[in-house]
This record gives structure tokens, sequence and C-alpha cells, in this order.
């Protein structure tokens, strides 16, 4: 048997903003950061947003003890829907596979953003979710894009031309591990040449 939760929030902007905000990597930097108590924990994520593409974010007091999370899209439907395959990690090793949906409604200006996490092992771990982790993100959401709305010290752009830091992106690491082979390599072993990487 497993658990599921549901959480709603209207938040006083357009569907566009809202599901902008939630989905930008320099935006998450903003306000995943407010979602936290301590200014110096570790925040890491990036957010490739396309159906297959994975956002990741890892988060914690220190590289020893870091949370982690890896969203794989299934669902990208701008600015109405996503669906994400999640894997949650803590520092002590456990593990949790759940789904999550996210509606984007928007209604007279407004968008209720609600959330619907498939999958929990037991109630209490769904009850805590739902009641803390997903309360808090929510919070901190709401205050981005209302900080942003208001005009406040978030500068930047985003790709609705509201503001909030930009930053570069963070390269891939599996990516960054092909790095090794640019260059000039030469082909022996009957089919002679040259290779070049760029």
């Amino acid at each position: 048997m497993s658990y599921e939760l549901r959480v709603e929030r209207v938040i006083e902007a357009s569907a566009e903003v809202v599901f902008d905000a939630f989905t930008d990597t320099a935006a998450q930097r903003v306000w995943m950061r407010d979602t936290d108590d301590d200014p110096n924990a570790i925040l890491e994520t990036r957010c490739d947003l396309r159906v297959g593409g994975t956002w990741v974010a890892a988060w914690g007091p220190s590289r020893d003890e870091l949370y982690r999370e890896t969203n794989v899209f299934q669902v990208v439907d701008r600015p109405r829907r996503l669906v994400m395959a999640t894997t949650s990690t803590t520092p002590d090793g456990d593990r949790l596979d759940t789904t999550v949906e996210v509606t984007f409604e928007e209604q007279d200006g407004k968008t209720r953003m609600t959330l619907v996490q498939r999958g929990f092992p037991t109630a209490e771990v769904r009850d805590y979710f739902a009641s803390t982790a997903w309360q808090s993100v929510l919070e901190a959401l709401d205050r981005f894009v209302r900080g942003t709305a208001a005009g406040g010290e978030r500068r930047g752009t985003m790709t609705d031309d509201s503001t909030y830091p930009q930053e570069a992106p963070e390269p891939d690491a599996d990516l960054q591990a092909l790095d090794r082979l640019v260059g000039t390599w030469n082909v022996t072993g009957g089919v002679e040449g040259t290779v070049v990487y760029e």
C-alpha cells in the first residue's frame, strides 16, 4: 500500500510567471535558499526543463550532510502541468521514489498551484511532506514571486522578462567528463585516420 498527498496554494501571479519561477534554475537558486534558516547552507540546483530532462537539487549544512532530489520530467506542458518521477535521498542513505504532478490553474490573474505526490511508504512520511516540506517550498516560491512582481532586489532575466539574479548554468558532470575526449586522435588497427573532437 502507498500513500499520496495533495497540497494547494494560490499565488498572485499569472500561470506563466509561477511556472517559470518554479522551473528556472536561477529562480530556484533564490527561492529554494529562502526555505532554509541557515544562510551558509549549501544549495545546488539545475533544471533541464524538457521531457526526459532532470531537475537535480542538493542542499544541507555541509558536503557531508546533503539531501538530494532528482526529478525526471515525464510531462512538460508549460504553463499548465508538470509530471516528474522523483527520487529523494537523505545523508544517512534513506531513499524515497515518488511521482509528483504539479498543475498551474490561472484564475482572475492568480494561479492555483496544486501538487499531487504519490508513492509514500507510510502516512507519517506523507504527512511530513504535506505539512512541512511542500508548505515551506510553496511559501518560499510565493514570497519570491511577490517580491519579483513588486520590483524587489531580485534583478536579472527570466524567460518572460521577470526579474531575479541570473547565474551561469552549471555544466552536467556527465557532460564535463567528455572533455577528456577533446583533441585530435590518430586511429589505427586496420582503419587508419584522424578523428577530431571539438
